[in-house]
């Protein structure tokens, strides 16, 4: 693992450092601003936030120069928190990306990864794209026990060679591997997306995003919240503290 790492983003100076942000629906709020509604960033004073209001219209982040070493044969890790919030309604079959990587932007899809709702279940699914058929699958819990709480996904992606269609996509939940999704024809990465691409009318609510990392070697799920290093530097990722306080150098 690198550091730093290839592509990170934790939003801590109330933005992104992404190339470009999608839609009027995210934004990148305080912890005093989410503490409102009872929620908090995963890490630092800032997160991701997505607030869906029904509609169909993809609300994300894009960059585009990290993900362009993902060519030919190459193996990257791309490790995210998501929180679903309470206030989360998905109707049975709804689906959208948390995260998509792209060959050509906004149009040919390569790698995506998201939540689904199946009968009482929320799932996170794994795939080369939304639409394409037998995604892997891992049920987060029901369409309650699933909301209101941070859960690590991290995907290891290696691509396809370009002769074999020997591409795979192995999901990990909270560092428990997925079954992995092979035998994939996929072309060069040119941008990644991260957010919520694809919604469905019937879905709505909050969704929260943290802590991105991608890199060259698998990151893992963090095991302590704020990292131990906190006590002596700072990570550009992180935040000193999210609320009132003070040092002592």
């Amino acid at each position: 693992m690198a550091f730093p790492f290839v592509f990170s983003d934790g939003f801590e100076n109330g933005s992104t450092v992404a190339t470009a942000t999608s839609g009027t629906l995210i934004d990148f709020p305080h912890y005093s601003e989410l503490s409102r509604q009872s929620m908090a960033p995963y890490r630092g004073a800032y997160s991701a936030r997505i607030r869906l209001a029904g509609g169909t219209t993809a609300q994300f982040i894009r960059e585009d120069t990290a993900f362009d070493d993902l060519t030919a044969s190459t193996t990257r890790f791309l490790r995210f928190y998501f929180y679903l919030g309470k206030d989360l309604t998905m109707a049975d079959g709804d689906k959208f990306s948390l995260f998509e990587a792209e060959s050509t932007l906004n149009s040919v899809t390569e790698v995506a990864c998201g939540i689904d709702r199946s009968g009482a279940n929320l799932r996170f699914w794994v795939n080369e794209t939304q639409a394409a058929a037998s995604a892997s699958t891992f049920t987060l819990g029901t369409t309650t026990s699933a909301l209101g709480r941070w859960t690590c996904a991290e995907l290891k992606i290696v691509l396809d060679s370009g002769a074999g269609n020997d591409g795979t996509i192995t999901g990990f939940i909270d560092d428990a591997a997925m079954t992995a999704v092979s035998t994939l024809d996929q072309a060069a990465i040119v941008d990644g997306k991260i957010g919520v691409i694809g919604p469905d009318a019937g879905t709505s609510g909050t969704i929260l995003i943290d802590d991105i990392i991608y890199d060259d070697t698998q990151v893992y799920a963090d095991r302590t919240q704020y990292r131990e290093i906190n006590a002596r530097q700072t990570f550009a990722t992180d935040h000193p503290m999210i609320g009132r306080g003070r040092f002592s150098v």
